[in-house]
């Protein structure tokens, strides 16, 4: 290969591990997805509300450890 970019990129896939399932990992991502929609379709301030969902989402895996 001589594109370096290829290069590089194939050299982290070879190295790239995945996270380990996390079950609430469905309710984490229903957070994200309506935290998306209140943002892009209800133009709701972004800084805030992705600040609120994080929140959540830090409350709701500190409530199910």
């Amino acid at each position: 290969m001589s594109d370096r970019n290829l290069q590089t990129f194939v050299k982290q896939i070879n190295l790239s591990q995945m996270p380990p399932a996390d079950p609430q990992w469905v309710n984490i991502e229903d957070l994200i997805e309506k935290t998306l929609e209140k943002i892009l379709f209800e133009k709701a301030p972004m800084a805030e509300t992705l600040y609120e969902t994080n929140k959540k989402i830090q409350e709701y895996m500190d409530k199910n450890k």
